[in-house]
């Protein structure tokens, strides 16, 4: 065979250059497009990103939740308030019934608001309420009795 190394005549020699071979390098394809030249002024305006929804309110009355917890905390001290007044309005035994059952709405309120979501806030303060109320009218009663 007369094949030099600059001409192979037979495509399974090893080192070959055969246009179609595995690992051969491919040449680069010219452009389709040239780029285009900038163009002179302002560009083009862009369309508006559409807004997203408002977000929806995520308690009950549609209250964030820290607002909940403050709704709650407020209706638990004023009826753990009147529960109190209730308790010391007179001799008789259905009062100490009323107060305690103010005590229980309040509990079992609170227990029962947790369970439902849009009422988890409100709940956590009614329970808050319960949970210090006794610390602050204990320490008020003894700071008052303390003085005398």
């Amino acid at each position: 065979m007369n094949s030099t190394p600059d001409h192979p005549t037979e495509p399974d020699q090893p080192g070959s250059p055969v246009p179609h071979a595995p690992g051969a390098p491919v040449p680069p394809a010219p452009p389709e497009h040239p780029p285009a030249a900038p163009q002179p002024g302002p560009p083009p305006p862009v369309p508006p990103s559409p807004q997203p929804p408002p977000p929806e309110p995520r308690g009950l009355f549609g209250l964030s939740f820290g607002w909940g917890v403050l709704a709650g905390f407020g209706a638990g001290v004023v009826l753990e308030v009147v529960a109190v007044l209730v308790w010391l309005s007179g001799g008789e035994q259905w009062r100490f019934f009323v107060g305690s059952g103010l005590l229980a709405v309040i509990a079992l309120g609170g227990i029962g608001l947790l369970v439902w979501r849009p009422g988890r806030a409100i709940g956590t303060g009614m329970l808050c309420s319960i949970a210090i109320a006794p610390i602050v009218l204990f320490g008020v009663c003894v700071a008052v009795m303390g003085n005398y």
